[in-house]
């Protein structure tokens, strides 16, 4: 969707601001980075944000992997020549509307470079209370719907459909 809020998490640089994934880190990298990225899904999910976490990689090119094969919600290792501060850059520098873009990182120098681009920049703890609102809409939303299929259910009698049968 053109024009549709992009969010980019420097995927690194937040496990290692929140205390619980940074100590989760230490004993499981790999885990600990899927925690994130299903932790920020909510955020695609209810607040229909393009969302991409971008992680400093190894390889010769970038490697974007899509979680769920849902295109608006990425995962991204930059090639090892190039920080993921620096995809991140080079992805908002390039957008077509940079002003949609909002970067999550506690790092003065990318947030600084983001804004001089039109984007946004917000702190590692910001992120965190946004996907606890988001969670929050969520089990409301949720809880409304069971509610009406409750009533839903006892306005009508199963068996109903059973009265035609002989």
């Amino acid at each position: 969707m053109a024009g549709q809020n992009h969010l980019l998490i420097d995927g690194y640089n937040v496990i290692h601001q929140w205390p619980d994934f940074a100590v989760r880190f230490k004993r499981d990298p790999a885990g600990t980075c899927d925690q994130l990225v299903e932790a920020v899904r909510v955020i695609h999910d209810i607040d229909n944000y393009r969302v991409t976490t971008v992680f400093d990689g190894r390889g010769a090119m970038v490697d974007v992997q899509y979680p769920g094969e849902i295109r608006t919600f990425a995962v991204l290792y930059s090639p090892s020549d190039l920080s993921a501060d620096g995809l991140i850059e080079q992805i908002v520098k390039n957008a077509k509307i940079p002003g949609t873009c909002t970067v999550v990182s506690r790092d003065n120098l990318i947030a600084e470079s983001i804004r001089a681009s039109g984007g946004f920049a917000i702190r590692p703890e910001e992120l965190a209370d946004w996907i606890k609102r988001c969670e929050g809409r969520s089990r409301q939303t949720i809880t409304q719907k069971q509610k009406a299929v409750r009533l839903a259910w006892k306005e009508s009698n199963p068996w109903d459909a059973l009265d035609g049968l002989k």
